[in-house]
């Protein structure tokens, strides 16, 4: 549970930041991204990879149980993070749906 709800949260604060941030600059040499890019981008970008962690681990020989904590624990971001950027990706394919049965149907 922890795993998606920090995951979730990561993907919603980088894309929001990403999408500000790209849309602040009113230059046109930076180009403007719409929320759906914003939070494709933030679903990849939000999966942490703690293999450095986990590789101190086992030089140090620490106890196999947290060991297999922090790995499922990364298994679960990346699967996490895949299933984000699939769902944005599908989003909006339909152009006579609305927004809530995209909502509910993202949810399902």
């Amino acid at each position: 549970m922890y795993s998606f709800v920090g995951t979730f949260i990561a993907i919603l604060v980088s894309s929001l930041l990403f999408y500000a941030t790209s849309n602040w600059t009113p230059d046109s040499w930076w180009p403007g991204f719409t929320l759906k890019e914003s939070f494709a981008f933030g679903s990849l970008l939000s999966a942490t990879d703690p293999v450095s962690v986990l590789s101190i681990f086992k030089e140090m020989d620490a106890d196999i149980n947290l060991y297999s904590i922090v790995f499922g624990e990364s298994i679960f971001n990346d699967a996490i993070g895949i299933v984000m950027y699939e769902t944005v990706r599908d989003l909006g394919i339909d152009k006579d749906s609305t927004f809530a049965s995209e909502f509910f149907g993202a949810l399902a």
